[in-house]
């Protein structure tokens, strides 16, 4: 199911740019912005390995706080809702609500703005883990901050999208 989500979403987001060369350059542009956003990011938490302990540690908590606001309030404000990923164009297909959930949480990580986001994750990852503890205790961090974020945009923008009532499906 979750393979089908990524297909369709991919499918979607190549439909919507074919013969608009606005979307396309606009679409570019985007992947462009991504990684230097993403390397820009990977680079600065990284270089924390160089502060001191509390100091990199106040930085980490900073920077993984403001990304989650950053994915909870800038699609609402910059890009508007995703309709690639509404729900309510799948509220006629025969699927449980673990399957919807995680196809939607599948749909939702393939682009090119999750995986920036979750190389900037990787950053503090590089730059704040020491030791093998610290590494195993740093992916699971990094992991469960990049789900965060991506559910936290979903909810939100579900929930003002009109679609929240689709969440309480059998």
């Amino acid at each position: 199911m979750v393979g089908l989500f990524v297909a369709l979403k991919l499918r979607l987001i190549s439909g919507g740019m074919r013969g608009d060369t606005q979307r396309v350059l606009g679409f570019v542009f985007s992947c462009l912005a991504a990684l230097v956003v993403a390397g820009g990011g990977f680079l600065l938490l990284s270089l924390l390995r160089l502060a001191s302990a509390q100091v990199a540690a106040d930085v980490g908590v900073i920077a993984f706080t403001g990304l989650l606001v950053f994915w909870a309030t800038v699609p609402l404000l910059a890009f508007g809702v995703d309709d690639t990923l509404d729900p309510a164009k799948l509220a006629l297909f025969p699927l449980r609500t673990r399957q919807l959930a995680t196809g939607m949480f599948a749909a939702s990580v393939t682009g090119i703005w999750p995986a920036a986001s979750f190389l900037v994750t990787a950053g503090a990852l590089v730059g704040l883990a020491r030791g093998i503890g610290g590494v195993l205790l740093g992916i699971v961090a990094v992991l469960l901050q990049f789900a965060l974020c991506i559910v936290a945009s979903r909810l939100i923008t579900t929930a003002l999208s009109g679609h929240a009532a689709l969440a309480q499906r059998p």
